[in-house]
């Protein structure tokens, strides 16, 4: 049977039942019967083992998660801590410049995350698929050329904001994977406060 985006169903399954079956019906109208192994024990990892599909399933073993919306929770180590940003505040910027600055991240806790021999966070090594820097209600990122990643350093043109002269407090999102939800690496409030003072030249 084809499986298809409308074809859902529900398993349990856990470190004591670890196999778990799901009928569910394609846009045909075709029944079938997926069998389910438990292959992790975060409650997020469930694959049919049959056909080789992957499935984006989710469940939680613990009652004090059980009825939490698992979209918005995840398990992966970068998720779970905070960062240190390595730079010199307030950093200046000049308004059309093609000056780069770059940025440098420490994890607080950097058990389980890759990083660099000095520390500092691997962009490239813990699968961040995009990098976007907030500034006065402007965003640059890395779909474009004026945010790069070069493995544990993010080099930001700034200058391509386009903002009036003014000291701003900026705000960086890491984007892991598919998740469309960005981690915040530096923003008001946290340990890494990104003060930028913006200048117009000419």
């Amino acid at each position: 049977m084809t499986i298809s985006a409308t074809a859902t169903g529900l398993a349990i399954a856990g470190p004591e039942n670890p196999i778990s079956s799901i009928v569910i019906t394609d846009l045909d109208g075709n029944i079938g019967t997926l069998d389910m192994s438990l292959i992790n024990n975060s409650g997020m990892g469930l694959i049919e083992a049959d056909t080789g599909y992957t499935l984006s399933l989710s469940g939680f073993f613990n009652g004090q998660n059980a009825f939490v919306d698992p979209f918005t929770l995840s398990d992966a180590p970068v998720y779970k801590t905070l960062y240190t940003i390595d730079s010199i505040y307030p950093v200046a910027v000049f308004d059309g410049s093609a000056n780069i600055t770059p940025f440098k991240f420490k994890p607080v806790d950097p058990t389980g995350i890759d990083v660099d021999a000095d520390g500092y966070f691997d962009f490239a090594g813990n699968d961040v698929s995009k990098v976007e820097v907030s500034l006065g209600g402007t965003s640059i990122d890395t779909t474009g050329s004026n945010v790069v990643i070069d493995t544990s350093e993010l080099k930001v043109e700034l200058g391509a904001l386009g903002l009036r002269s003014g000291i701003y407090s900026g705000v960086i999102k890491v984007y892991v994977g598919e998740d469309a939800d960005p981690i915040i690496f530096a923003g008001p409030g946290l340990r890494s406060n990104l003060i930028v003072q913006y200048q117009l030249i000419g």
